[in-house]
């Protein structure tokens, strides 16, 4: 499982770097990582103040959208 979500940290932050294009991976992989912070928010007021930065939320928003239209 933690290496899993590494790969998707990989994946974001090459994608946020231009090292690989922003593609139906990079966005399915950003939802997964604030899929988790949002389940660890919940379980712990101790992630409560961590977020993500304005380009990778930026790449949540396309995700929403492509997974909209």
């Amino acid at each position: 499982m933690i290496g899993m979500d590494w790969d998707h940290c990989h994946i974001v932050s090459d994608s946020l770097t231009g090292a690989r294009p922003v593609d139906t991976k990079a966005l399915e992989s950003m939802e997964v990582l604030k899929d988790r912070l949002a389940h660890l928010q919940r379980m712990d007021d101790r992630f409560a103040g961590i977020s993500f930065s304005p380009m990778a939320e930026h790449l949540s928003v396309q995700a929403r959208g492509l997974a909209v239209g």
